[in-house]
């Protein structure tokens, strides 16, 4: 996917990993390290998933980004602060599907 430089964001966690693509979702450090899918110990695991997006070239965190889990139905939406929270994640890989009217959807591997 080709990045148009109006439309860059980075993925940043707090743990401090850091990837280019084109926006900017920032994940607290969880009880399971620097993962941001904490898993429960019960048989059907499953976590939370909490962060912040924001513009990468103007440093504005952004309102009402669509954040989504690939291939399931948990979706959230940005606060004013750019902030969201995805509860009852299954546990292990997943794909987050970051949509911002404007600029260019991306797709963030978490584990």
């Amino acid at each position: 996917m080709r990045l148009h430089s109006s439309s860059r964001f980075t993925l940043r966690t707090l743990a401090g990993l850091c990837c280019s693509l084109g926006f900017a979702v920032a994940f607290p450090p969880s009880a399971a390290g620097a993962d941001s899918v904490a898993a429960r110990s019960t048989p059907a695991a499953a976590g939370s998933i909490t962060g912040r997006v924001q513009n990468a070239v103007i440093g504005r965190y952004l309102p009402n980004a669509r954040i989504a889990v690939k291939g399931t139905d948990l979706v959230a939406l940005t606060d004013e602060f750019g902030a969201y929270r995805l509860s009852a994640v299954p546990a292990g890989p997943v794909v987050l599907e970051v949509y911002y009217t404007g600029l260019d959807p991306q797709q963030v591997a978490l584990t």
